[in-house]
């Protein structure tokens, strides 16, 4: 069982500044609701977690999180932001989590003048874009955000390409990782959405995708030149050289099942996530969440943390029973013995278990791997060095 000593205060976090959103991406687990934070509670909450890394000797954070929080760029986040770092300074670390359409030049001239990290998701090019994040009148998103793409790489020159990969636009995967070299980006993170229905014959569609950007990977290499980064490949690079450490006898890389201490979304470790009216959830997807949310409540930043809570969920996960949702695929599966189970939450909110992960994400991981290992066979024959 996990010790409550090990729990650590929490002292970063996401803000859930708003439930609104002018997008209305397909995929999207935000619960769009008229929900939206005060002022009051906003700096309350950054006081809240001043105090405690103050007491545990970190820094604070502070993501502005939605809904889009652009939405409140002139009432919470610029006027937050400005007394923080009158009052804290450097000391707080800030940053959002935006789709990127309410972005100006000015608004990222106080964004670089105060520090303020930025997460920017963008599926691909028009064609996904447009139909996997169009706006609520049903019209794409890609015209407006087009330009903004080169302004936000002008302040944020190695700000990551974050997509969800989704049918139908799945099969353009390849179109859209080259967008993002054309744009300029230098690193890529590219997701599957467990929540749709996978067929056969898409997740098929989909590793020719992953063929192609192997391929480009190859070539690029070969050539002398890095290729902009594919994430789940360096990803998937580690993991076989993991793999191969491994003894025998190891039936998970620690030989053992552990508890979820200091794992992500289950209020194990100092992040957490605030809502609108200062209740604190284990993860931001979460916040607000009226079905499950509840389930996921550590405390509030007037009330406190409950820690039994936390403990609650922390020793409700144990990695030795992480399994895939189809669990025959677990049984020759490469990383079985490394497998942490993917994403808790999204697990829970899928199968209605920490431990289950959809087999879609298993699948990709799986297929990463053959990659990453045809790419390191070529660096094995000294045709090309993966950097």
């Amino acid at each position: 069982m996990a010790d409550e000593r090990q729990l650590p205060l929490i002292s970063s976090a996401f803000l859930n500044v708003t439930q609104k959103c002018n997008l209305k991406c397909k995929y999207c687990f935000v619960c769009q609701q008229p929900k939206e934070i005060t002022y009051e509670v906003a700096q309350d909450a950054a006081k809240f977690l001043a105090r405690n890394a103050l007491e545990s000797g970190t820094r604070p954070s502070i993501n502005f999180f939605g809904g889009e929080p652009m939405l409140r760029y002139n009432d919470i986040i610029k006027p937050l932001t400005e007394w923080i770092r009158d009052v804290y300074g450097d000391s707080f670390d800030l940053s959002l989590t935006t789709n990127g359409t309410l972005l100006t030049e000015e608004i990222m001239e106080f964004f670089d003048e105060n520090n303020i990290g930025m997460l920017f998701s963008i599926d691909g090019d028009k064609t996904t874009q447009d139909i996997n994040r169009p706006y609520h009148s049903g019209k794409g998103s890609f015209e407006s955000l087009e330009p903004i793409i080169d302004l936000v790489l002008k302040y944020h020159p190695n700000m990551t390409f974050r997509a969800t990969i989704d049918p139908p636009t799945h099969k353009e995967l390849f179109n859209n990782y080259m967008f993002a070299v054309r744009k300029g980006y230098t690193n890529s993170f590219f997701i599957p959405n467990s929540f749709s229905d996978w067929s056969d014959e898409e997740l098929e569609e989909l590793n020719i995708e992953l063929d192609k950007i192997c391929n480009y990977y190859i070539a690029e290499l070969k050539a002398g030149r890095k290729p902009m980064n594919f994430s789940h490949f360096d990803r998937a690079r580690a993991d076989i050289k993991r793999i191969a450490k491994l003894k025998d006898d190891d039936y998970r890389e620690d030989g053992k099942g552990l508890p979820a201490c200091g794992r992500c979304g289950l209020g194990a470790s100092r992040f957490a996530a605030i809502g609108i009216t200062g209740n604190i959830y284990s993860c931001q997807e979460m916040v607000e969440n009226p079905e499950v949310g509840d389930k996921f409540k550590i405390g509030s930043i007037y009330d406190g943390i409950d820690d039994d809570k936390r403990l609650e969920l922390v020793n409700s996960f144990d990695t030795q029973n992480a399994v895939c949702s189809k669990k025959e695929y677990c049984d020759d599966c490469i990383k079985r013995r490394i497998c942490d189970g993917g994403c808790s939450i999204n697990n829970f909110f899928k199968n209605k278990d920490l431990h289950v992960q959809d087999y879609v994400m298993c699948w990709y991981e799986r297929k990463c791997i053959e990659k990453a290992y045809r790419i390191m066979l070529e660096e094995k024959k000294g045709v090309l060095k993966w950097h």
